[in-house]
């Protein structure tokens, strides 16, 4: 597909779970782990806070071209 990157897809997305909420990696289908933590049971704006970090640094980070 002509233009397409794969870095332009949302990557994180956040999820209620029964102790607040959790960042899923959208490309594993697992929580995303930050810093060596599962990013499980964060308060709400914790978890929407990180997750729009999360989403602006995978979009920047440098295109890999495969040769």
């Amino acid at each position: 597909m002509a233009g397409y990157d794969a870095r332009m897809i949302v990557r994180f997305d956040i999820r209620p779970d029964p102790n607040g909420w959790t960042i899923y990696d959208r490309a594993t289908g697992r929580p995303a782990i930050i810093e060596g933590m599962v990013s499980e049971g964060l308060p709400f704006d914790d978890a929407d806070d990180l997750v729009d970090l999360l989403n602006t640094l995978h979009m920047l980070q440098p295109k890999v071209t495969l040769h």
